[in-house]
């Protein structure tokens, strides 16, 4: 092993070369460094294992290194680096695994470089892994100032690393931020098949600076043969991802700035499968790219477009597959100004795949469906499309037919809040598609919190403080609905306070479930389930509803179904107020209505006051009138 330092006019020459047995391994570390420099050089050897670490304190003329490894069955990884005119300096690390050099034939080889530059006029990067002439791989990043004068460019926490095994090839390279005039990341993986490229370059606006942050790119050839490139950008581009085969046409697939100036990019060549390119749109107030329509434009199937918090009044309609995310319910507020429906999707198109995330929706008047003037529908959001709602904030919104929001499509609506809203059919939601709604809350809706005459699930969810002037306080169904460990209280109708199931359609399930303190002016405080509608009950509790004269927790002219583990208690019917109540626990119609009390094996229980105390202590007119359990 030999060591040796070369001091010349304005630079150092570290060298240095190991062996083990007939291996040979030599790395080299040439600074340039300008006048009243300060330099500190650090370099660990162990065997034939060379590490270099470079801190450059001061102006640096030229900084290039060089780190390779090869074995004899034609495995090679190197990395490379090239600096020029650092004012403040530089630190530089690298590894190369299982030294430099020539070495016998190993599992694997590999090398590795780290890179921060405060300031330069040039930076390249990269890193190169093959085997043979069958596989390879290289990513690489170069930056390049401006004309201006004094301008410069910046890398801060570059990685690159080239690895191979013989029958996968690897290199990648990852950054926190850099910044210049011109910028060029790249990539590419070549094998049988053919070669693919992940191209970006970036240009600054008028002249000035591009940045780019969270860089993560890969190229890898052999096992799994593709090249991916991510990154946040501030700038200009045109980013391309290629697939040449060895025979046959090149198939490439182009994304460019085309609204507002900061991006996400995600590029990627696969092996099998067409290249593909998505892009981030990022929206802001006061900015070129100040409406989410217009990023809704300029998108592709596919796109994200981030909405930064103020508030947007426009109307938007989507068309195409995108995710919509804003900064928060309470700060990213859309405004259709009552002006028609805040978001209309799937209008055109069916099968979009639309995501509302993170966003406040609001003053939405509808959209005009069909010949009929009345018939407008889905006051913020209308759809019929496939639709996932999250995290938003539906509020302040009318229309005829679903004030929140009208589903003629797929909707899945979670941690979501929809409140506040007016309409004649489904003052919160109405569902005539198919609808799953978690972990919501769905409250102080006139006209109802939800209508359903399609397929809807609802789960963990509250529905509560809603009126009607009509049926179902909190929930209408006159399709197939599920309603599991979720609340539904405080609602008020005149014909099922909670909720109202009709038939023939009507098929309701309610499991581990609170119906409490809802009320009517008429019938089913809690629920009213009417016309030989289906109703199976749970593990649920009815307790503490109202009604002005039949069924104070459960009226029932259809199909009532009430399984071990539910408790039916403390209801009123109000004998008072009508003079004719009946039924305080559960009112069934006679001579038409079906009602069967079940154990926990399916048992049907002949007396349900005595078995499970399934029904007990429920009223006439209040909680000393006398006793009225079923009728």
């Amino acid at each position: 092993m030999a060591l040796a330092l070369i001091q010349c006019a304005y630079g150092i020459q570290v060298t240095a070369s190991g062996g083990i047995n007939d291996d040979s391994g030599t790395v080299s570390m040439n600074l340039d460094i300008l006048k009243s420099t300060s330099v500190s050089s650090q370099m660990a050897i162990s065997g034939a294992t060379v590490t270099p670490y470079a801190a450059a304190i001061g102006p640096v003329a030229k900084f290039e290194q060089t780190h390779s490894v090869k074995d004899a069955s034609g495995k090679s990884a190197s990395v490379y680096v090239k600096v020029l005119n650092a004012p403040n300096g530089l630190t530089y690390s690298s590894k190369v695994l299982p030294k430099e050099g020539s070495v016998t034939t190993q599992t694997q080889v590999s090398a590795e470089q780290w890179l921060t530059v405060p300031k330069a006029s040039t930076i390249k990067c990269t890193a190169t892994a093959s085997y043979g002439t069958t596989r390879s791989a290289s990513v690489g990043l170069e930056e390049y100032k401006g004309t201006v004068a004094g301008d410069y460019v910046t890398l801060k926490g570059y990685y690159g690393r080239a690895l191979t095994t013989g029958t996968s090839v690897l290199s990648s390279q990852t950054a926190t931020s850099g910044a210049a005039n011109s910028i060029k990341i790249y990539g590419s993986a070549k094998e049988s098949s053919g070669t693919y490229k992940a191209d970006t370059p970036l240009k600054g606006i008028s002249s000035g600076k591009a940045t780019f942050s969270g860089l993560s790119e890969t190229a890898s050839a052999g096992t799994t043969t593709q090249v991916v490139q991510k990154e946040h950008v501030h700038g200009t581009f045109t980013s391309t991802s290629t697939l040449k085969p060895t025979t046959g046409t090149a198939q490439t697939k182009t994304r460019t700035s085309n609204y507002g100036t900061e991006y996400d990019i995600n590029m990627k060549a696969a092996k099998g499968s067409l290249p593909a390119g998505t892009v981030g749109y990022y929206v802001k107030t006061g900015t070129t790219a100040s409406k989410i329509q217009g990023a809704v434009n300029a998108a592709q199937s596919g796109d994200t477009i981030n909405a930064a918090a103020g508030k947007y009044v426009e109307n938007v309609k989507i068309d195409k597959s995108l995710i919509i995310k804003g900064a928060g319910s309470t700060k990213t507020i859309v405004d259709g100004n009552m002006k028609g429906s805040v978001f209309t999707i799937g209008m055109n198109n069916p099968n979009a795949y639309v995501t509302l995330s993170d966003l406040g929706i609001t003053a939405g008047s509808g959209t005009p469906v069909g010949p009929r003037t009345y018939n407008i529908n889905g006051g913020g959001v209308y759809n019929k499309g496939r639709t996932t709602i999250k995290n938003c904030r539906i509020f302040s919104n009318s229309a005829y037919d679903g004030g929140g929001i009208y589903n003629d499509g797929t909707a899945t609506i979670s941690s979501s809040i929809i409140s506040g809203n007016k309409a004649v059919i489904g003052g919160g939601i109405s569902n005539s598609g198919t609808a799953t709604i978690s972990g919501s809350t769905i409250s102080g809706n006139e006209a109802g919190g939800i209508s359903n005459t399609g397929t809807i699930k609802i789960t963990s969810s509250t529905i509560t403080g809603n009126s009607a002037g009509a049926n179902g306080g909190g929930v209408f169904n006159s399709g197939t609905a599920s309603i599991a460990g979720s609340t539904i209280s405080g609602n008020k109708a005149c014909y099922g306070g909670g909720i109202y199931n009709t038939g023939p359609e009507g098929k309701l399930t309610v499991t581990g479930s609170t119906i409490s303190e809802n009320s009517c002016d008429a019938y089913g405080g809690g629920v009213d389930n009417w016309a030989g509608g289906e109703v199976t009950i749970t593990g649920s509790i009815i307790s503490g509803n109202s009604a002005g004269i039949y069924g104070g927790g459960i009226y029932n002219s259809g199909s009532l179904i009430i399984n071990s583990g539910s408790y039916i208690f403390a209801n009123i019917a109000d004998l008072e107020a009508s003079g004719v109540a009946k039924g305080g626990g559960i009112y069934r119609e006679e001579g038409m209505s079906i009602l069967v009390f079940k154990d926990q094996y399916g048992n049907i229980i002949t007396n349900p006051n005595v078995i499970n105390s399934i029904v007990y202590d429920n009223h006439l007119q209040s909680n000393t009138g006398p006793l009225s359990n079923i009728e």
